[in-house]
C-alpha cells in the first residue's frame, strides 16, 4: 500500500501548540501578534454582521451578506497569512502588505466621515503592522529575497 503525497501523515501534522512553540525572531511574533488580532477582530465583525442579518437589524439585506461574505474572506486570508509568515511562506508578504494598505485607507476614510474614534486606531494598527511586516527581520525569516540587478 502506498501513501499519497497528499495524505497528511502523523509526522505531518502540526498541533497549534508545537506551531507555536517553533522559535523565532522577536519581530516575527509581533507580526505573528499583530496579525492575530487584526484577524480575531475581522472575524469578531463577521459575527456582529451575522448576528445583525440574522436579528433582523439591517435596512439592506444585499449589502449586509456582501459585506458579511467580504468580512469572512479577509478573516480567513488573515489566518492563512498569520499560518504562512509562521510557516516561513514567501507569498505572504504581498497579501499582508496589501491588506495593510487597505486598513489605511479605511482609516482615513473615517477620520473624513468624522469617526476619530475608530479611524485613529484602525490607520495606525494598519501602519504599524505595515512597518513590522516590512522589517528585514521579518523579510528575511519568510524568504523574502530582493531583486538585484546584475
Amino acid at each position: 500500500m502506498t501513501e499519497q503525497p497528499h495524505s497528511e501523515s502523523p509526522q505531518n501534522r502540526q498541533s497549534l501548540l508545537s506551531w507555536l512553540a517553533v522559535p523565532r525572531p522577536t519581530m516575527v511574533k509581533v507580526a505573528l501578534g499583530l496579525l492575530t488580532i487584526e484577524a480575531l477582530a475581522v472575524i469578531a465583525y463577521t459575527v456582529w454582521g451575522i448576528a445583525d442579518i440574522v436579528m433582523g437589524k439591517v435596512e439592506y439585506w444585499a449589502v449586509s451578506l456582501a459585506l458579511v461574505a467580504c468580512t469572512a474572506l479577509a478573516g480567513w486570508l488573515l489566518v492563512a497569512i498569520t499560518r504562512g509568515i509562521g510557516d516561513r511562506s514567501p507569498w505572504v508578504r504581498g497579501p499582508a502588505l496589501t491588506i495593510q494598505i487597505l486598513m489605511v485607507l479605511v482609516g482615513v476614510s473615517m477620520l473624513q466621515a468624522s469617526l476619530p474614534a475608530i479611524g485613529i486606531p484602525v490607520l495606525a494598527f494598519g501602519a504599524l503592522t505595515f512597518v513590522v511586516l516590512c522589517l528585514p527581520a521579518v523579510s528575511n525569516y519568510i524568504g523574502f529575497r530582493e531583486l538585484k540587478q546584475d
